[in-house]
């Protein structure tokens, strides 16, 4: 039987999120495209569990994850603090080169959340962008 510590990868709490990285396995020859790794968030709605084939591909997805629910949680924050628009409800995440991608249900349910012209996210349809390289000077993490 598995023990967690040996397929335990990554395990990062980021506010009431848990980013998981396990090792599911080896192939033996009987996958032709295998999969040995997997990254999911606990707690967030809509995740998709990211797979990798190496080890590298696996850190980076656990960091994109982190990444993820930083900017999740301190929307949450700025939403309570009535600094910032509704809360959001991403069907999907991803990080790119350009910032962190949320793609939400439909375009109304983007323009609803969030008003065209924000400083450190853009709308691109019905997916939210928060933007690699800009500052929030409130929150020097950022």
């Amino acid at each position: 039987m598995r023990h967690p510590e040996n397929i335990s990868i990554g395990d990062t709490q980021v506010g009431k999120f848990q980013v998981l990285t396990l090792f599911l396995g080896f192939n033996h020859g009987s996958a032709e495209k295998p999969i040995f790794f997997q990254t999911t968030i606990i707690g967030a709605h809509g995740n998709t569990p990211r797979h990798a084939t190496t080890l590298e591909q696996a850190e980076e997805n656990h960091r994109g994850n982190i990444k993820v629910c930083n900017v999740i949680t301190k929307h949450q924050a700025d939403v309570a603090a009535g600094k910032a628009p509704k809360p959001f409800k991403p069907i999907r995440s991803f990080v790119r080169s350009d910032g962190i991608h949320f793609v939400l249900e439909s375009e109304e349910c983007a323009k609803e959340a969030f008003s065209d012209g924000g400083d450190l996210w853009e709308l691109r349809g019905n997916t939210l962008v928060f933007l690699v390289g800009r500052r929030d000077p409130s929150h020097p993490d950022s």
